[in-house]
């Protein structure tokens, strides 16, 4: 009791009921929670980016195999895969630029008006810098680049013979398994 008597005029009760109702204390716990599902959603474009470039390779280990067979070297294989992967995820990037710029002004504008009561205000509005784009861009290419070269050195590694007779759909070794686990934890870190 003379604890709480000490403490009388230190303490100051509010209603967090109605602080917690009120639209402006909505506001940025939402925006907040919406910008972590955009980390969440990147991370996961991401590796889903890097998966259809790896099974696309994977899928072609016939044509890597006749290639080896052909005489080409594993480093020219590699290089073909890597240059035409790359100019795939180029196109992708400047496609995945524009409808990115789009996304996000269709967005604002939702933000802005129609759920203008989730974010607390209508004052949104779109900012887009070169700078940002390129650096946008330029991520989503290496990393697809990225992807095609591992999984082009470790498809040419393998001999022609073995490459001709698969399917393209193996399981990774245990020791590739591993690795992967690895690259995926990497990445959530990251992230």
């Amino acid at each position: 009791p003379d604890q709480v008597a000490a403490l009388k005029g230190q303490i100051r009760f509010r209603p967090a009921g109605k602080a917690a109702l009120s639209p402006r204390a909505s506001g940025p716990q939402f925006l907040l929670e919406f910008f972590y599902f955009y980390d969440f959603y990147i991370v996961s474009a991401l590796l889903l980016m890097a998966l259809i470039f790896r099974f696309n390779v994977e899928a072609r280990a016939s044509e890597t195999g006749l290639l080896l067979a052909l005489g080409f070297t594993p480093r020219a294989v590699r290089a073909l895969l890597w240059i035409e992967g790359a100019l795939m995820a180029s196109l992708g990037g400047v496609l995945g630029v524009g409808g990115g710029i789009v996304y996000a002004q269709w967005l604002l504008h939702a933000l802005a008006t129609r759920w203008r009561s989730a974010v607390g205000t209508s004052a949104l509005e779109f900012h887009a810098e070169t700078a940002s784009l390129v650096i946008g861009y330029g991520a989503g290419v290496a990393a697809a680049a990225l992807a095609v070269y591992v999984a082009a050195r470790r498809q040419a590694a393998l001999s022609a013979r073995e490459l001709l007779a698969s399917t393209g759909l193996e399981t990774p070794r245990p020791a590739a398994r591993g690795r992967i686990g690895l690259y995926v934890a990497g990445v959530c870190c990251c992230g």
